[in-house]
């Protein structure tokens, strides 16, 4: 398995940050290479929440089914999805701090065992996209406020 995490801090309120970023419509917003997110199920974000996204990457278009694994409301969700061979878990954090929200947003890819050796590849490829969520949803969010 490789992971892949990075941490920023947004000078807006804790709870404003974790509803933005739950919520799959806004995806496109801030995520690049995000085309659509939309919920598939019925009610509040929980776990068992089950949304659907569409990715372009490398003028690929891909759609992938998510699925919430773990969620502590304004702290920490973790989706999981299956995209190809691959096993993608999605984690994102919140915490206070000086002014604002520490965010840590993380990836974990994990390849079948036949194309393990390949695994930091796609660790590579998903921390290229990882690194631009930071200053994409800090911008977004700051600018909005």
């Amino acid at each position: 398995m490789k992971r892949i995490e990075t941490t920023f801090v947004i000078q807006v309120p804790i709870d404003q940050v974790f509803t933005y970023v739950i919520e799959p419509a806004n995806l496109p917003e801030w995520a690049p290479g995000f085309v659509e997110g939309r919920s598939t199920s019925e009610g509040p974000i929980r776990v068992g929440s089950t949304s659907t996204r569409i990715t372009n990457f490398s003028g690929r278009e891909s759609e992938s089914q998510r699925a919430v694994t773990e969620f502590e409301p304004n702290a920490r969700m973790a989706v999981s999805s299956k995209t190809g061979p691959l096993e993608i878990k999605e984690i994102f954090e919140v915490q206070a701090a000086e002014g604002g929200t520490r965010v840590t947003s993380a990836e974990e890819v994990r390849a079948p065992w036949i194309l393990r050796p390949a695994e930091w590849f796609f660790g590579y490829m998903a921390g290229k996209n990882i690194d631009n969520y930071g200053p994409a949803l800090k911008k977004r969010l700051e600018e909005t406020g």
